[in-house]
């Protein structure tokens, strides 16, 4: 409890469920970076 946080993402990032235009998203790998960065302890 109050240890950490947490994220959830409820979809599939590989090719047959992502996206196209997430997938190809010019943020695409800036935003994941941000994701992590901001739960990790």
């Amino acid at each position: 409890y109050h240890k950490g946080k947490v994220c959830c993402f409820a979809s599939d990032c590989s090719p047959h469920w992502g996206s196209p235009q997430f997938l190809q998203w010019e943020q695409y790998a800036t935003f994941w970076c941000n994701v992590l960065h901001t739960i990790k302890k």
